[in-house]
């Protein structure tokens, strides 16, 4: 997965504006990608680079307007108390954000055909993300994509200690309880 490929969108965008272009970008592309990065540290953008997770980014007239960070194999997400255990061939999409000027393109769905080509070209066998239930825009696009919902992870934090269940769609669920994170798994 190279910096250097792209595509051009060709989602629901008024055909007075130029399309995106989804391209991954690397670490000599930090700074453009950092108005993307919703107050987090330049630091944070190179650790992920480092570790390997990809930066899906889409830009108008060479400007950057939409964001989607992608880990592959397991990872704890530490906002959630939760552990992802998928294997090494399965990706997880996370921090995706465009500016608001920029929403109800087709953007987010362009830049998730964009990123589940790549990947499945590359020998990934499942691509998934986790949605907020509040999200309603991305709860009813996915589907649309042919996406499926595989469990609902419900999470409280009381007194430091996160308390996780994981219910599967066919029927059982996991509870977990974590008052730090695992330390022999990637942090998100």
């Amino acid at each position: 997965l190279s910096p250097e490929k792209h595509l051009t969108c060709t989602g629901n965008h008024d055909t007075s504006e130029v399309a995106p272009i989804f391209r991954f970008m690397g670490r000599a592309d930090i700074e453009a990608i950092m108005p993307l990065m919703q107050g987090l540290a330049e630091d944070v953008a190179l650790k992920r680079m480092d570790a390997g997770d990809l930066c899906v980014c889409g830009m108008v007239n060479g400007m950057p307007v939409h964001i989607r960070w992608i880990h592959i194999g397991p990872c704890f997400i530490r906002g959630l108390g939760y552990n992802h255990k998928i294997q090494t061939n399965h990706a997880y999409s996370y921090g995706t954000y465009t500016l608001p000027s920029f929403r109800r393109r087709g953007i987010y769905k362009a830049s998730l055909g964009y990123a589940a080509c790549a990947l499945f070209r590359n020998g990934i066998q499942q691509f998934s993300a986790i949605v907020m239930a509040g999200n309603d825009v991305v709860l009813h696009t996915l589907p649309s994509l042919g996406w499926e919902r595989s469990k609902c992870i419900f999470h409280r934090r009381i007194l430091g200690v996160h308390y996780t269940a994981a219910a599967q769609s066919r029927g059982r669920t996991c509870r977990h309880v974590y008052i730090g994170a695992p330390r022999d798994i990637y942090l998100i």
